[in-house]
């Protein structure tokens, strides 16, 4: 998607050319003011306005499938079901969807476990994670020509995880066939607390109905959906039924960012230097004669060590050191060093725009491998963009699921600017979510932790999420960082998909262990 915010950085990088900015991350720090807008007082956990009407859901629509992932034959079960929410006075709330496949076991075998997946936003559903990487059936050209292709064709997913981990997609109110109700409190489900306390309700009430509240339990958060995940750890343990989650997975990292007011942020400036280097070296700018570990690794060196340091000294910063720094970066990042000389500044304002700008082309913000020509104006049709994971998904669930009287899908909620200027991005208790997944993993000792980081996701770079769980106090010895060839999109390439089979599957401990659930 599309969408121009002007004079606001992440980072120190200008976010004018914002194309396929999936869910808006960029849009939520600008609309923000560039600040972790979520921070407030006590009290420590937010209140609970939430419950399960206990009537009115309807039937599910189940089918039975066979399918063959990562080699293995798999005889599996596609549910799609509903969850009514109403307020804790019995107002409605809203109609959460959600599709699910169960492998069929044997009697006797041990509890799988269960993932429940979504992207972010807020406003996104979960269709691209669903037909892009994780499910069982994904688009048959993963990108932005294939997302925008209205005749899109599903093909099988052989990388599926569904060989080892039940998967639930999520979608939250207004996205998918998920829809706030007549009556609904906006101003709660429009927050990162309530949005947050509406699916831990419906993932503990799917447990409790699908009867598998004694199954390893995992959610997976895509950009703004890593805040959810992140809030779900927090909230998922106060839920009654109570549920013991055992992990979460990160992709395009986000639970905390950017920089505040007009200051610029010389840390996470730095951080993006490895991204930046990952592109150039992708695009030829610099040596290719190393290895693209070697690239890397030299410019997160440099951003570490004298590049921040300069930044730090800001206008103070002498001529000499101003030099020796910026002639190093060309070798580094690809751009030339007359660029720094001309503006007075190290630092690269629009790094997606001036890489292959002496070729006439701009960097994709979702996967910068992806070009498209300088100088034409951002286009705004979200919708259209993502129209093929909307058709795609239409199609797929009334032919093979079923699903009928569910409506149209929307792959992103109507009005979708609006939706994000409207999100209360405030959290109760701890001033920021790094703070609350501290507080998380350190209270809940079989806790894990997994990152997934596109190479070449340049919106949520590599080098800002590998600072951002620098400067978060988790045990280190329960984070998993998997790095894959991808943007900020996930892709069911062998990287991702083993990553999350693997994760979901790890040796589990004695529940005993694990301590209270509350």
């Amino acid at each position: 998607m599309t969408t121009t915010v002007p004079g606001r950085t992440l980072g120190g990088v200008s976010l004018r050319r914002n194309n396929l900015a999936l869910w808006l991350v960029t849009v939520v720090t600008g609309l923000c003011g560039g600040q972790a807008a979520y921070a407030q007082a006590a009290p420590t956990e937010p209140a609970q306005h939430l419950r399960v009407a206990e009537t009115g859901a309807g039937e599910a629509a189940e089918t039975d499938h066979v399918g063959s992932f990562n080699g293995k034959r798999v005889a599996y079960h596609a549910v799609i079901s509903r969850t009514l929410l109403e307020s804790d006075r019995g107002a409605p709330a809203a109609s959460l969807v959600t599709i699910a496949y169960i492998a069929k076991g044997r009697p006797g075998d041990a509890p799988r476990p269960v993932l429940f997946a979504f992207n972010g936003g807020p406003g996104g559903s979960s269709a691209p994670m669903h037909l892009g990487a994780l499910g069982p059936k994904i688009l048959s050209r993963l990108d932005k020509t294939g997302f925008a292709d209205p005749k899109v064709t599903l093909v099988d997913n052989p990388g599926s995880p569904i060989d080892a981990v039940d998967i639930v997609f999520v979608d939250p109110a207004n996205t998918g066939f998920s829809k706030a109700l007549d009556g609904a409190d906006m101003s709660w489900l429009k927050s990162v607390d309530g949005d947050s306390e509406s699916i831990a309700r419906l993932i503990a009430h799917w447990l409790r109905t699908n009867d598998r509240m004694d199954s390893p339990v995992f959610v997976i958060g895509e950009s703004y959906g890593t805040m959810r995940a992140v809030a779900l750890a927090r909230d998922i343990p106060r839920i009654d039924p109570a549920v013991r989650l055992r992990g979460i997975i990160l992709s395009g990292t986000a639970y905390t960012y950017g920089q505040g007011g007009k200051l610029p942020n010389p840390a996470a400036t730095a951080a993006r230097l490895s991204m930046m280097a990952s592109m150039a070296w992708h695009h030829g700018k610099i040596d290719r004669t190393q290895s693209w570990d070697e690239a890397v690794e030299k410019a997160r060196r440099f951003g570490r060590g004298e590049y921040v340091g300069a930044l730090m000294e800001g206008h103070q910063i002498s001529r000499e050191r101003f030099d020796r720094v910026a002639a190093q970066l060309p070798a580094l990042i690809g751009i030339p060093e007359s660029y720094f000389r001309q503006r007075g500044s190290l630092i690269v304002e629009d790094f997606n725009a001036e890489l292959l700008r002496d070729r006439g082309l701009v960097l994709d913000r979702n996967d910068g491998r992806q070009t498209g020509p300088q100088n034409v104006a951002p286009s705004r049709d979200f919708d259209g963009e993502l129209v093929g994971f909307k058709a795609a998904m239409n199609g797929y669930v009334r032919r093979d699921l079923k699903g009928v009287g569910y409506g149209d899908y929307l792959v992103l909620t109507p009005n979708l600017v609006k939706e994000v200027r409207d999100w209360n991005f405030s959290t109760t208790g701890p001033g920021a979510l790094d703070t609350v997944l501290s507080a998380a993993m350190r209270g809940q000792n079989c806790l894990r932790l997994g990152v997934l980081q596109g190479r070449y996701d340049t919106l949520t770079n590599m080098g800002t999420t590998e600072y951002t769980l620098a400067q978060t106090d988790v045990p280190r010895d329960r984070v998993t960082t998997q790095y894959f060839d991808g943007g900020h999109f996930l892709l069911p390439t062998r990287e991702v998909t083993d990553f999350v089979r693997s994760f979901a599957t790890h040796d589990e401990p004695d529940a005993a262990a694990c301590g209270p659930t509350k």
